[in-house]
């Protein structure tokens, strides 16, 4: 009888979901899954989720291998970074710098070494003619492997499945190796104030 009170519940639970607007979908199934990560039982059967965590000298006694770096120092080949200031502390002309660096190998402010790859900028906040202004103030190439998608009108959204598809066989078909959003916050519809979201 239990049982069958557990699968109608969540059966309900299922539902109710389906319901959901996309967004609250993704934060539950993102909730779901950390549950899931790392669960043990206890004597009552019920999941209780359960931290692992390995001594300091099993931690020292293990081999890591270095990061190989898109800047040295700075960016790792396999990372998220994020650059963050108030308003119009030059983040956009940053990133403009940063991009045109990497994609012609070319030393980052003059000092840190870049490892040459295809760089793609997702601008949703910067005017067309701001962007190319910015890029024109370091770099005079025009065929560099430098993409991008300004697109103030067009909206990019992390949130929606057909947005991340299309970018990761963006991604797939150009060979980027780095990808910069400016700005994250005109890239989602969540409350960017709120912890949960």
């Amino acid at each position: 009888f239990q049982n069958q009170l557990e699968a109608n519940r969540i059966q309900r639970f299922e539902q109710l979901d389906k319901e959901l607007p996309p967004q609250e979908r993704f934060r539950r199934e993102y909730e779901a899954r950390k549950t899931k990560l790392i669960t043990r039982t206890d004597t009552n059967s019920t999941t209780v989720p359960s931290l692992s965590a390995i001594s300091w000298k099993e931690f020292k006694a293990q081999e890591f291998e270095e990061p190989k770096w898109i800047v040295e120092g700075l960016i790792p080949e396999r990372g998220l970074v994020a650059i963050a200031g108030s308003p119009g502390s030059c983040k956009s002309i940053l990133t403009c710098c940063l991009a045109t660096a990497v994609a012609e190998g070319k030393l980052f402010l003059g000092e840190f070494k870049t490892s040459k790859t295809s760089v793609l900028l997702i601008d949703q906040e910067n005017l067309p003619v701001w962007i190319k202004k910015r890029v024109d103030w370091f770099t005079n190439e025009e065929d560099i492997n430098f993409f991008l998608f300004a697109g103030r009108d067009a909206q990019f959204a992390l949130e929606d499945d057909n947005c991340i598809a299309s970018l990761r066989k963006f991604i797939k078909d150009h060979a980027i190796g780095l990808v910069i959003i400016d700005t994250r916050r005109e890239a989602h519809n969540r409350e960017e104030n709120s912890s949960p979201e």
